[in-house]
């Protein structure tokens, strides 16, 4: 037991030794003379929580880091239930933006920060615009600016193999490309990046990914849907089965729904259906998004997202997810958008 605590003790000694400073400047328009809360990730189990209080929106923390960390600003307290993602790394970080508008603050001063607000920035107007795509009718120029979206993601990973905003773009991706294209991504990521959680908890999804593949049979489940009622794998053999994996919080899985209501329409009577699960956590949000949206098939959730058995099971990384399953039980096709699960 003392071998074991000296052990740790090194450890702890050595990581101390090894970080190195960083500095938060940021100005939040509506802030005031709040209270502010950032959040630095130390690993799965660990954070420094630093609290400050902001003068005329104006705060600044100041700390120490090994290598780069995700960091979460939560400005007027956790009540507040606003936060805004960025990266504690070595440097001076400035953040500036609108307490009310956080998706829209900008990080700028080191090159993960720089590199992520660049990619949100862009992204932020590309969805907008499929959105207006998407409302026009116009499908096939929507889902073209949409894969550029995804492509852009992959030429950050080729490009910034040795950034965390890399890791995360992979973490994102691994569960939205081909298996082989997740598997290649990972290969380019630097050695370094390769030990961090993120990527090193997306390569064990992958391996479980790997179990999933299109051929093999559909792992098997019995679960309880929203109303109470049984449903199995083997309850639904006999059909093709679309099993869907979604969130009422998420933007591109609402943005999905269309497609997959469309398809149900159209093939349910032909021996089709569709299965969705579930990563949330709110119920009554989970159950207003399935009636506004229309999908009027059978759900699964044991609201424990991110730990949604199912999702679980598949290797489920990020969402919007599916596989489609045949009549015997086999995964025939899987992470079909938009209109290819129509033609599919």
């Amino acid at each position: 037991m003392k071998q074991l605590i000296c052990i740790l003790a090194a450890g702890l000694l050595w990581q101390s030794a090894n970080a190195q400073s960083y500095r938060v400047t940021g100005k939040l328009e509506g802030l005031n003379n709040d209270s502010v809360l950032l959040i630095v990730r130390k690993s799965n189990m660990a954070f420094d929580t630093l609290r400050t209080r902001a003068r005329a929106g104006k705060f600044r923390f100041t700390g120490k880091v090994n290598g780069v960390q995700q960091a979460t600003l939560v400005p007027g307290g956790l009540r507040s239930r606003k936060f805004f993602r960025f990266y504690a790394e070595p440097g001076n970080i400035t953040l500036a933006g609108h307490s009310d508008t956080m998706d829209y603050i900008r990080a700028y001063g080191t090159p993960n920060n720089r590199l992520q607000t660049e990619e949100r920035i862009r992204e932020r107007e590309q969805y907008a615009i499929v959105k207006q795509l998407r409302d026009e009718g116009k499908t096939a120029a929507s889902e073209k600016l949409y894969d550029e979206i995804w492509a852009a993601k992959r030429a950050i990973i080729r490009q910034h193999p040795n950034t965390m905003v890399s890791v995360m773009n992979f973490y994102v991706l691994a569960s939205r490309v081909p298996l082989d294209t997740a598997l290649a991504l990972y290969e380019v990521l630097s050695p370094a990046m390769k030990q961090t959680d993120f990527a090193k908890d997306t390569r064990q999804r992958l391996a479980k990914r790997e179990t999933v593949r299109v051929g093999k049979p559909a792992p098997t489940f019995e679960a309880v849907d929203m109303d109470g009622k049984p449903v199995s794998t083997a309850g639904l053999k006999g059909k093709y089965v679309l099993l869907d994996f979604w969130a009422s919080w998420c933007v591109p899985c609402r943005a999905e729904n269309p497609y997959v209501v469309a398809a149900y329409q159209q093939y349910k009577d032909k021996g089709f259906t569709v299965v969705s699960v579930s990563l949330d956590n709110d119920g009554k949000k989970w159950r207003d998004a399935i009636a506004k949206d229309g999908l009027t098939w059978q759900h699964i959730s044991e609201l424990k997202a991110p730990d949604e058995p199912i999702a679980n099971l598949y290797g489920v990384q990020s969402i919007p997810d599916n596989f489609l399953i045949s009549p015997e039980g086999q995964i025939v096709a899987a992470q079909l958008r938009g209109e290819e699960l129509k033609k599919t």
